[in-house]
């Protein structure tokens, strides 16, 4: 009878192992929500006096900044939306550092040198390669984004996308599509590529040589680093740096000169 009860007894823990380990193994394949690892809601700017075409260039930048973040995490580069609520997050540091007028290096970075985030990855272009002979080949290259193409034209308009430049390149034409909405355009692109007659479809990409943003992060606070590239009289490169810290409260502080 006991040997019958240590048999029921290991028979049991085996199972409640199996059923722990399952558990755990499901968890663990879980992926974690991208905006959860960047936890900085940063209280929301005056934007009254703002211009409208300042706010505009950053949320280009902020969705960029976003971009070069998801991209270093496997399951944030999955994802075909920019991640609303980090790009809130850097819009909002952003706006704070332009109202902190009390600051002078502020200046340097907004209004003498204009400083923005070189568009790398690319959220908004698409360049996509396709036969000479497709259907929507003659209306793009007249300019008209509509081609009365169904698989082209609903996922043109899906995402808000126009063409921009139409190209005559052997043995295949291209053309630049243009989002309206910031987008993760590597994964964009696997829908172009479904379509029949689609050679390739890929971001439009160039070498990082302008000006720049880059970022860090902590639980409470952005830091940024504003790049200007200039020439030296020897035809070499000089970049000037710029540092500031953005509190989740909305307090800017800056750093001096950095290197990212």
């Amino acid at each position: 009878m006991s040997h019958n009860t240590s048999i029921f007894k290991f028979t049991l823990t085996s199972i409640i192992l199996i059923i722990l380990i399952i558990i755990l193994l499901s968890f663990c394949s879980t992926p974690t929500p991208f905006s959860t690892l960047y936890p900085i809601p940063i209280i929301s700017a005056n934007l009254s006096t703002i211009p409208d075409s300042i706010q505009t260039r950053a949320q280009d930048d902020a969705a960029i900044l976003t971009l070069r973040i998801m991209n270093k995490d496997y399951y944030g580069s999955q994802i075909l939306q920019i991640d609303p609520d980090v790009k809130t997050s850097i819009f909002n540091a952003l706006m704070h550092l332009y109202l902190a007028r009390e600051i002078p290096e502020r200046d340097s970075v907004t209004s003498i040198y204009n400083i923005h985030a070189w568009p790398f990855p690319s959220t908004k272009k698409l360049l996509i390669s396709f036969k000479p002979d497709v259907p929507w080949a003659d209306a793009w290259s007249k300019g008209n984004t509509q081609s009365d193409y169904a698989p082209m034209d609903s996922i043109v308009q899906k995402y808000n996308m126009r063409t921009t430049h139409y190209y005559l390149w052997a043995p295949h034409n291209a053309s630049i599509l243009l989002s309206e909405q910031p987008w993760n355009m590597d994964i964009l692109a696997r829908e172009f590529k479904k379509i029949d007659g689609v050679e390739s479809a890929e971001p439009v990409k160039g070498k990082v040589t302008g000006n720049d943003i880059k970022t860090r992060t902590a639980l409470n606070n952005w830091t940024f680093y504003f790049l200007r590239n200039d020439l030296d009289p020897a035809g070499n490169t000089r970049t000037r740096i710029w540092a500031f810290r953005i509190y989740n409260d909305g307090t800017v502080h800056t750093l001096g000169g950095k290197t990212p």
